[in-house]
C-alpha cells in the first residue's frame, strides 16, 4: 500500500501540473495543501494563495507567496481569513519557502497563477512557530482541477511593507 502511494506521488511530481490543480500532502497524511487562485494586487502579484490544511488540530493556514527583496528568497506570508483572529494577533507572519522539482533541485522563483506546480514545498521554521506542524516536505500527489463552484478564499491582504 505504501509503495503504491509512493509511486503515485512520484508520477504526480514528474507530470506537468498547473499550480491551481496541484494537491500536496505530507507523508503522515495529517497535512495537505493546495494553491488557490486569488485576486492580484500591487503588493501581492502572484495571483495564488497557499492553503495548508492540518488535521490535528483541524484548521486551515493561509499563505501568500512573495519574493524576498535583495536576497531573492521565496517567502510566504501567513495571513488570516477575513474576520478571523483578534486585534492582538499579527496580521501576517513571514516564512521562507523552498520549492523544488521532482529531483529536489531548488527553484528560486515565486509560484504564480498559470505556472506549472513545483513537485515539493517546504516552509522553513513553520514547525517552530506552530509545534503541531511537522517538519517535512509537502509532496505533489495529485493534479485535480478545483470544483466548478468552489468559493474563493476570503483572506486578508496586508500591505507588503
Amino acid at each position: 500500500m505504501i509503495a503504491v502511494g509512493l509511486l503515485a506521488a512520484l508520477a504526480a511530481a514528474s507530470t506537468p501540473c498547473p499550480i491551481e490543480n496541484a494537491r500536496y500532502r505530507m507523508h503522515d497524511n495529517a497535512v495537505t495543501a493546495r494553491f488557490r487562485t486569488v485576486d492580484r494586487t500591487s503588493d501581492w502579484p502572484a495571483g495564488v494563495a497557499l492553503e495548508v490544511e492540518v488535521s490535528r488540530p483541524e484548521r486551515s493556514l493561509w499563505f501568500l507567496p512573495w519574493q524576498g527583496g535583495t536576497n531573492q528568497r521565496t517567502n510566504v506570508a501567513q495571513v488570516r481569513e477575513s474576520g478571523s483572529g483578534s486585534a492582538d494577533q499579527p496580521i501576517r507572519t513571514d516564512f521562507e519557502m523552498f520549492t523544488t522539482d521532482a529531483d529536489f533541485r531548488l527553484d528560486s522563483t515565486v509560484p504564480h497563477a498559470g505556472q506549472m506546480a513545483p513537485a515539493h514545498l517546504f516552509i522553513l521554521y513553520l514547525n517552530e512557530y506552530d509545534r503541531s506542524f511537522p517538519r517535512a516536505f509537502l509532496d505533489l500527489v495529485a493534479c485535480t482541477p478545483p470544483a466548478v463552484h468552489e468559493p474563493l478564499p476570503a483572506i486578508e491582504f496586508p500591505p507588503a511593507g
